[in-house]
């Protein structure tokens, strides 16, 4: 029920029920970090973009070709156009899961963010959902639980300011696919931040091989993680201390093509 700017949303979560009465200021941005699988961002981002008004979306496109720009031309324009989406191309020859979530995060201009991989849906209201306990504790973060049956592990959410604050996903981890996920989870814990479980209802994800997790990311990681590495020792451009943790400004010729006007 939407009536005069206000908006009512009943859900269960944790056996209680909640009341969200009015709509918030703040903002939030879904993010997706994608080599490949773009049938699965054709599936879920028109549905997700409908369920939440309010979100903006980035898409960080790692992708050898032009195929998800084009399609979001000729299907979203209006939401490219309005700023709804915002889609940037990577120079990169194969997919690293940390750095990428670093720089498409690093790309957002909301105070919020969500990951949300390419092949997750968030059912209605996701946003207003995590806007609302974002309101109430700024210093909380959303985790999806462990589940091989509701398959969104990666769905992580918290402010942009305390994701800087962890210095991003440890750009270090990436041989095995996820650990990059309870790495960031196990150190906000640890700095005192609130963990939420995000309630299951809004956990969905298309079935599809274990495969697809690692496609495109065999046989790059080391020389990836090594590149890291070395260039931390003479760049400015990306800074990553003894733990392996790695977030600064972005490098000006890794992030190309940034299709909207509002960044």
């Amino acid at each position: 029920m939407i009536t005069e700017g206000c908006r009512v949303i009943y859900q269960q979560h944790h056996d209680e029920l909640f009341m969200i009465e009015h709509w918030h200021k703040s903002e939030i941005t879904f993010v997706t970090s994608i080599m490949g699988r773009t049938d699965h961002l054709k599936k879920t981002l028109p549905v997700n973009l409908i369920n939440n008004k309010q979100a903006k979306f980035l898409i960080l496109d790692g992708g050898p070709d032009s195929t998800i720009e084009n399609w979001l031309y000729s299907h979203l324009w209006p939401y490219l156009i309005s700023g709804r989406i915002i889609h940037a191309r990577i120079n990169s020859d194969n997919f690293h899961p940390s750095w990428f979530r670093n720089i498409s995060i690093l790309l957002t201009n909301t105070q919020y963010f969500c990951n949300l991989d390419a092949d997750n849906y968030t059912d209605t209201d996701f946003d207003i959902y995590l806007l609302y306990y974002f309101e109430k504790n700024q210093n909380s973060f959303f985790a999806a639980r462990r589940s091989s049956i509701l398959d969104c592990h990666g769905r992580i959410a918290m402010s942009k300011p305390n994701f800087i604050k962890l210095r991003g996903y440890d750009e270090s981890l990436g041989f095995e696919y996820g650990f990059e996920d309870i790495d960031l989870i196990n150190r906000a814990s640890q700095i005192g931040m609130q963990k939420i479980i995000i309630a299951d209802v809004f956990l969905t994800a298309i079935e599809h091989p274990d495969e697809l997790r690692s496609v495109n990311m065999k046989q790059s990681n080391i020389k990836i993680t090594n590149y890291n590495h070395r260039i931390s020792a003479k760049s400015p451009n990306r800074i990553i201390n003894q733990s392996g943790f790695g977030i600064s400004t972005i490098q000006s010729n890794c992030v190309t093509n940034i299709q909207t006007g509002l960044l």
